[in-house]
């Protein structure tokens, strides 16, 4: 569904819509529920937020640990309690667009770039093969 000022879908979008979607957008949302902690650690395994960042989009999400975690090493985006902060953080991200932006985009090489982690896990594994397996 469109708005004039949100794009947002409730249903499953496949890659190519999803992409063509994140694409046309200046800011991330994801707010998932804070009630279980599998959603309150999120921010470093969401897959939505990974996403966001690669392409640059600053976030916005619920204030939860893993977030403000998020915030304090990259701030590239904004928390918020509720969602009537929601206008607030557009706002103050829209303010300061650029330096966001480049700190998204920071963000996602730090944490979700599986580029960044190829030659470790390479090192690790023959190390793993040259002993024999896992903890031999």
């Amino acid at each position: 569904r469109r708005s004039a000022q949100f794009d947002f879908s409730t249903e499953l979008l496949d890659e190519e819509r999803l992409r063509a979607l994140i694409d046309a957008a200046a800011i991330g949302v994801a707010l998932y529920v804070r009630d279980y902690a599998n959603d309150r650690f999120t921010a470093f395994s969401s897959h939505k937020v990974a996403y966001y960042l690669r392409a640059g989009l600053p976030i916005i999400l619920f204030r939860t640990e893993a977030s403000a975690q998020l915030m304090e090493l990259h701030d590239c985006g904004r928390l918020i309690e509720s969602v009537d902060e929601l206008p607030a953080a557009v706002a103050a991200i829209l303010a300061d667009y650029a330096r966001y932006s480049a700190a998204a985009r920071t963000a996602f090489a730090a944490i979700y770039d599986l580029d960044r982690y190829w030659p470790d896990l390479l090192r690790y594994l023959e190390d793993c093969a040259r002993r024999g397996g896992v903890g031999a």
